[in-house]
């Protein structure tokens, strides 16, 4: 279940950045959908955290979502199925625990 550990890891961590971004930045995403794109988790983590002061501490972070992005594209459309790892999927599971406890740290007294 690697590919969907991958996935869904991946998704938890769009979902937090999207929280994130609405209560600190008051940032809306301008797609129909609602919800920003894959491609600018990344971006849109990085303005969150520059907002809070702590670009240089979390750098790290963004380049570790951008990993898990491109570790979620193999899960959900490489052919072949051992594409993807227990290391792959521990990786991206643990990018979206990281990214919850900053985002949590920076906007969780908002969210009490």
């Amino acid at each position: 279940m690697y590919r969907a550990a991958c996935n869904r890891a991946w998704y938890a961590t769009m979902q937090i950045i999207t929280a994130g971004a609405y209560q600190e930045l008051d940032l809306k995403p301008t797609s129909e959908k609602q919800s920003f794109s894959h491609a600018s988790q990344h971006r849109v983590f990085g303005d969150l955290l520059q907002s809070a002061g702590r670009l240089f501490e979390h750098a790290h972070l963004r380049i570790s979502i951008r990993e898990s992005l491109d570790r979620r594209n193999a899960a959900d459309y490489a052919i072949e199925e051992g594409h993807l790892s227990l290391a792959d999927a521990r990786k991206s599971i643990s990018t979206a625990e990281e990214v919850r406890r900053v985002v949590t740290t920076i906007v969780g007294p908002a969210w009490k």
